[in-house]
């Protein structure tokens, strides 16, 4: 019978071998990015015959994986349709799985500062951006319209979900409540129209509709159908 190799003697003839490599092939720079990719395979072979003798199927890793790009999707429709409360379960359910969400709420309204607030008084003197420190919270507020890109440069999450916003070429869900009146066309972005009932609309355009209690589903879609940050343009 064929015994499997020890831990052990497996991880010091790896070791050897990949600095052995290594010192043979480090006279050019891709030759040492070729033994360091050596080194880390070898690396998860002994990983992998651990997991194997243990009789366990628990992963293992070197380090914990980067995140992505961070992704976006929109939830949009008209007012009254249910769009903030299926956003908050969304999030909820990401969350719930183990993703870093963002969100972004447009607004018919321009965003005021309470007159008289020292932070009010400090965008009156002329600061082109004004940072509220709280125990527990901040807030970064800007004297011009920034496009989401760059308010969100240098923030690390998995997904972006946008409510609003509708007239932007960005995957999204198109709320319809009851749908008692007519829709119109949609736009060609929308990969779901989300009712509070699957059975109250009908669309000439072969868009799936599904129930916003059907979240599970609505997450999925999104899973899938989210586009890279990079690619917004508002």
């Amino acid at each position: 019978m064929t015994r499997e190799p020890s831990w052990n003697s497996l991880r010091t003839s790896m070791h050897s071998t990949a600095a052995c490599f290594s010192m043979a092939m480090s006279d050019s720079l891709a030759s040492r990015r070729i033994a360091l990719r050596f080194k880390e395979t070898a690396l998860s072979t002994s990983f992998t015959v651990i997991n194997r003798q243990s009789r366990t199927k628990r992963p293992y890793a070197l380090s914990t994986p980067l995140r992505d790009a961070m992704r976006a999707f929109a939830v949009s429709g008209y007012s009254g349709t249910g769009k903030t409360t299926l956003v908050e379960q969304i999030v909820k359910r990401l969350v719930k799985q183990g993703h870093v969400v963002v969100t972004a709420k447009s607004s018919m309204h321009e965003i005021h500062d309470t007159e008289g607030t020292d932070s009010w008084r400090h965008k009156r003197a002329g600061a082109a951006v004004t940072v509220i420190l709280g125990p527990h919270s901040s807030a970064v507020t800007h004297n011009d319209r920034k496009s989401l890109r760059e308010l969100l440069s240098g923030v690390t999450a998995d997904f972006l979900i946008i409510e609003g916003l509708k007239e932007i070429e960005v995957p999204k869900l198109w709320c319809v409540g009851n749908a008692e009146s007519e829709v119109g066309k949609l736009p060609e972005s929308v990969k779901a129209v989300v009712t509070w009932s699957s059975n109250t609309f009908e669309s000439d355009q072969r868009i799936p509709v599904v129930s916003s209690s059907e979240i599970e589903k609505i997450v999925e879609l999104i899973r899938q159908e989210a586009v890279d940050l990079e690619s917004l343009t508002v």
